[in-house]
């Protein structure tokens, strides 16, 4: 009686002791003319490697997944297309691709069985292998922050982070304040050639907030294989940067600033990616002040549509063709009306 106890209560903690999985590494960038071979990472706490089941698995650019193989103990079982002349699996962490070639792109999925036989899954990790001879970028960040007036007007504002002139495409953002992660939205990532034909990336990502909120630190997270920091972690805050305040054309110039304050300058290096967040930012906007409108049209027919000209943002950013995209913008930040 004493071992069939002992045996059900050994089964019930197998089955039901949680544990975490996660893939540190978002996507391995390799040059299949340069690198041999590739390996993929997988980290895990609380698992029993003598009574835990381990999988791995390709998910193919066409969206077709495979399992490569089943792993528990010492024994390891390769599903059909794959074999260990291919692949080899170190101490269920991780798995190295051998030979590697184009056809070997793809994201890598780990998973154990977790409680009930039900299967965890990393986060994965994309395999892009080329032939050109080129490396990881990071990530230019920029925060770009509404006024305050214009989060007086309509009670809420947009902070947008710019994320541009990255490679390989594959980039996580996230959003937060203090420690806790907040919603947000993101554009579809774009890719632009540069001059020498290689194609480098860009994303934007926002959030909406009320002007309650003014004041708090905003930190916008964002992960990508460039960053040399733990992880590939990097992050900007809405405190690093300044609400901007330009002046379009000739017209006067509002000061903001205490006497003797001078404000600060920076350049803006890609006037193709400053358009798209522009847009994107003109849009939100839009929507918002829409949103506004509608609702004190309730109380007073006659309130205006906010117009567009009247956005104290930054100002779009020419469109004459010949414009160069490694050309600068100026864009003029004040110092002295930081949230």
């Amino acid at each position: 009686m004493f071992l069939l106890r002992f045996f059900l209560v050994s089964i019930l903690l197998c089955e039901c002791t949680p544990f975490t999985l996660s893939q540190p590494y978002i996507s391995i960038f390799r040059n299949a003319s340069q690198d041999k071979s590739v390996s993929v990472k997988c980290n895990w706490k609380d698992i029993n490697l003598q009574t835990q089941d381990i999988y791995w698995y390709l998910q193919r650019p066409n969206g077709e997944v495979k399992r490569i193989l089943h792993a528990i103990r010492e024994t390891q079982e390769f599903d059909n297309g794959f074999s260990d002349i291919k692949f080899d699996l170190d101490f269920e962490k991780t798995l190295t691709i051998k030979s590697i070639v184009e056809d070997d792109s793809g994201t890598y999925y780990c998973a154990a069985l977790g409680g009930h036989r039900i299967k965890i899954f990393g986060s994965g990790t994309k395999l892009i292998v080329g032939h050109t001879a080129r490396s990881a970028e990071q990530p230019k960040s920029t925060i770009l922050s509404p006024s305050l007036k214009e989060m007086e007007r309509t009670g809420q504002g947009i902070y947008l982070c710019l994320l541009e002139n990255f490679f390989p495409d594959v980039i996580q953002v996230v959003w937060k304040s203090g420690d806790q992660d907040i919603p947000s939205e993101q554009q579809e990532i774009k890719g632009v050639p540069d001059k020498d034909g290689n194609t480098l990336y860009s994303v934007t990502s926002w959030i909406t907030v009320s002007k309650n909120d003014i004041g708090k630190r905003f930190t916008c997270r964002y992960k990508h294989e460039g960053i040399s920091k733990f992880e590939n972690w990097d992050e900007i805050s809405v405190a690093e940067s300044k609400p901007p305040k330009v002046v379009p054309g000739s017209e006067k110039k509002e000061e903001t600033c205490p006497a003797g304050d001078t404000g600060d300058t920076m350049n803006y290096p890609n006037p193709s990616s400053q358009r798209a967040a522009y847009l994107t930012y003109l849009l939100l906007i839009t929507k918002s002040a829409f949103k506004v409108t509608k609702r004190k049209s309730k109380v007073a027919k006659r309130q205006k549509v906010l117009r567009t000209s009247e956005i104290p943002f930054f100002p779009e950013p020419s469109k004459d063709s010949s414009l160069d995209t490694s050309s600068e913008l100026l864009i003029e930040w004040t110092s002295c009306t930081e949230l």
